[in-house]
This record gives structure tokens, C-alpha cells and sequence, in this order.
């Protein structure tokens, strides 16, 4: 799958389509909120895994193709 590049953003902070941009998505979650996401998650029946990288995150997705693939 090729890579997609990221949207041009124009000077007056909107995406090329007009849409506002919110500089807080632009700041990784800190630890307490991704516990709390976790937490209210897993109360949900989700199955939760956090991971410290986005390597260690496109492993974990790997394995677990290759494990439905297996089946």
C-alpha cells in the first residue's frame, strides 16, 4: 500500500479543505490518559493493548495477522 502524504495546511491554521486544525492532537497522550482510555475501553469489552512505540504497536498488529492467518 503506498504511503499517503500528510494534507497541505494553510498559513490561517485550517487544512486545505477549510477544516480548523486543533494543535492538541498534534501532542501525544500523556500515560494517565491512556490509562484512563484503556480502562474505559477494557469496561466495554475491548481488548486493550498499549505498546511504548509505533514499531512495537505495527509487531503487535503482525503477529496477530499472522496468528488469524494461521487459523
Amino acid at each position: 500500500m503506498a504511503e499517503s502524504s500528510p494534507p497541505s495546511v494553510a498559513v490561517n491554521g485550517k487544512t486545505e479543505f477549510g477544516i480548523p486544525i486543533d494543535p492538541r492532537f498534534g501532542r501525544p497522550a500523556t500515560e494517565a490518559q491512556l490509562e484512563r482510555t484503556a480502562v474505559g475501553l477494557r469496561e466495554r469489552g475491548f481488548v486493550v493493548e498499549v505498546v511504548d512505540s509505533p514499531a512495537a504497536a505495527r509487531e503487535l498488529v503482525s503477529q496477530r495477522l499472522r496468528r488469524i492467518r494461521a487459523s
